[in-house]
């Protein structure tokens, strides 16, 4: 397998053979680490997908001195923890919705009940 310098200087030059050569060498690293902060195979199936599109959309920015085990590191677990809090965020939501159910559901308020501010 090749060094992850000269891959990642072909990544600057956007080469697809090196960028696939990466992916090869890091994508189960990466889906690992994801399913061992969700414990959902999907979900960490497609942000290890959005960890690579990451890789290659800042490919430009990846220099041979950054540690490339890290990055992908870094920004799976960003990934990772947003995609929590936005599903924390969702759960509250539905809690709310149904728990003040009177307050929420606007389909059965008279518009004439409802004031705009």
């Amino acid at each position: 397998m090749k060094d992850d310098a000269i891959l990642i200087k072909g990544l600057n030059m956007s080469d697809r053979e090196a960028f696939g050569c990466l992916y090869d060498k890091y994508v189960k690293m990466v889906y690992g680490f994801l399913m061992s902060l969700l414990k959902d195979q999907h979900l960490a199936e497609d942000l290890t997908q959005w960890c690579f599109v990451q890789l290659w959309e800042h490919r430009a920015g990846i220099t041979v001195d950054r540690n490339l085990p890290a990055w992908l590191y870094v920004t799976a677990r960003n990934a990772a923890y947003k995609e929590l809090r936005r599903q924390i965020t969702a759960a509250r939501y539905v809690d709310y919705a149904l728990n003040d159910k009177e307050k929420f559901d606007v389909v059965s308020t008279p518009l004439s009940d409802i004031k705009v501010i």
